[in-house]
């Protein structure tokens, strides 16, 4: 996740990185405003896409096939997207 975040703002300006934190962290720490934000992700839906962009950042790209054995063999999708939606109003990241 964290290589996700740096690639993401990798080329933003300090200024701009810092108004986007400022409004994640009101989003985040007002009620309101998070519920609206979990409705529009709950509409948006579960990821259903093979996540190459992640596997390629993990050490099989370096050793190996990196796709081979890449997925868990019975991971079970739609309870971790439950648990995540559970979880995301704790969690706190820093761009």
């Amino acid at each position: 996740m964290i290589v996700l975040i740096m690639n993401t703002f990798a080329n933003t300006p300090e200024d701009k990185k810092s108004k986007f934190q400022e409004q994640f962290t009101r989003i985040t720490k007002t009620p309101e405003l998070l519920a609206k934000l979990c409705s529009d992700i709950q509409k948006v839906g579960m990821p259903d896409y093979y996540p190459s962009y992640m596997i390629l950042h993990g050490i099989g790209a370096f050793t190996g096939n990196p796709h081979e054995g890449a997925l868990l063999k019975d991971f079970d999708a739609p309870k971790v997207w439950t648990e995540l939606q559970k979880t995301i109003s704790t969690a706190r990241y820093e761009v």
